[in-house]
């Protein structure tokens, strides 16, 4: 093919796409020779080829089928051209989305699920399909769990399997039963993110998915990922660029024990004060100051107001926290969102030590919102 006809070969298809997507209840059917083409073209092409499958014939759907299951074009890992699957997986009958997922099964899935557009396709196929369905693509992963969820796609598609696995098994049956088969079929995945719970929980996408895990599922496999937590290195956990989120993800979905457990690593013996000086760390403890419930801010305030200076070698928490280029950040955060008896025991050590306070470059900070509170509960 020549320039001059591949170039009027395209104009053709521009051509019929600007007429295509002003009449958007036209049939592509008098197109199908050049769906794939048309599919795979730009953006606004797999528009309109989405369009027709929402709004579209019956037969526009099956023609469409047709393409994607015969066609030569790769449509699973088109960026363009996936838009044609996504949509028979959204719209399409159940005969329609059976024989998809067989094409699907046919093919590499962990290789899929790593690809940038295909790990789409998979997203859409596990939110539109039946349990039946999705149980096929989850025993295509079985055994890939550690490498899917530590990739930049297939954490996605890891994600969206626990989110709507979990969702399906909170549905009751007509017994008024909780759907137990939909959590014990991701069961394998819970398995695998326990026994590589530290390094899954520090790695960049894999704490996504641990998170998911703690957020989604069933109280009792929660509880396990939990539990795992807990029983490994923590203080690892807490100061790592990643695992602080995860720990965060506990704070807020954790049992009361388990929440509790946490508080009690943060400020027990002098950890508060190293906690509160790490760039990390120091996001946690400023999360439960202004998120957490009462009594766990309380804790963590009675924590800064510890006060040693009387015994060889002590210290005064709260200012050596307000003097840190990090810490004084908590500080902040803990004069924000505490009130009462805690808050004025706050101001009045604060106010105590004001001199020493005034000559820290970051102490001036906190003497700011110290004086900014005053004024306005005078």
């Amino acid at each position: 093919m020549t320039y001059d006809m591949f170039n009027s070969f395209f104009q053709f298809i521009s051509i019929s796409l600007t007429y295509f997507s002003h009449i958007c209840y036209s049939s592509f059917i008098s197109l199908s020779a050049i769906i794939p083409d048309i599919a795979c073209f730009d953006e606004d092409g797999s528009r309109f080829v989405n369009e027709r499958l929402r709004s579209g014939t019956l037969d526009e759907q099956e023609l469409a089928m047709k393409v994607a299951l015969l066609g030569k074009e790769d449509l699973w890992v088109d960026n363009y051209g996936r838009f044609v699957l996504q949509g028979l997986f959204e719209f399409g009958t159940d005969k329609m989305k059976e024989d998809l997922v067989a094409r699907m099964c046919g093919r590499d899935v962990v290789s899929l699920c790593m690809h940038k557009n295909g790990c789409r396709v998979i997203q859409k196929a596990i939110r539109c399909l039946a349990l039946e369905d999705i149980n096929k693509l989850i025993l295509k992963i079985h055994g890939k769990i550690l490498t899917v969820s530590r990739d930049p796609n297939g954490n996605h598609v890891v994600q969206r399997l626990i989110q709507v696995m979990s969702s399906f098994a909170t549905i009751k049956d007509k017994d008024d039963k909780p759907n137990a088969a939909a959590s014990s079929q991701i069961q394998f995945i819970i398995d695998d993110i326990k026994e590589n719970i530290e390094d899954l929980s520090t790695h960049c996408y894999g704490c996504r998915v641990v998170q998911r895990a703690i957020k989604h599922c069933v109280d009792e496999q929660k509880h396990a990922v939990v539990e795992q937590i807990i029983s490994c290195d923590v203080e690892t956990l807490i100061c790592d660029r990643y695992g602080n989120y995860v720990i965060q993800a506990v704070l807020f979905n954790g049992s009361e024990e388990q929440i509790a457990s946490i508080i009690e690593r943060l400020t027990e013996s002098d950890q508060l004060l190293k906690f509160a000086r790490q760039k990390y760390a120091s996001n946690i403890i400023e999360t439960i100051l202004e998120h957490g419930e009462p009594e766990h801010k309380k804790k963590l305030v009675e924590g800064m107001l510890l006060d040693t200076r009387n015994e060889e070698g002590g210290y005064c928490c709260v200012v050596e926290l307000s003097k840190d280029r990090i810490a004084n950040y908590v500080v902040n955060k803990a004069l924000e969102n505490c009130d009462g008896g805690l808050q004025e025991e706050l101001f009045e050590l604060l106010s105590s030590n004001y001199q020493e306070l005034s000559k820290s470059r970051y102490g001036k900070y906190v003497l700011q919102t110290l004086r900014k509170h005053q004024s306005a509960s005078a």
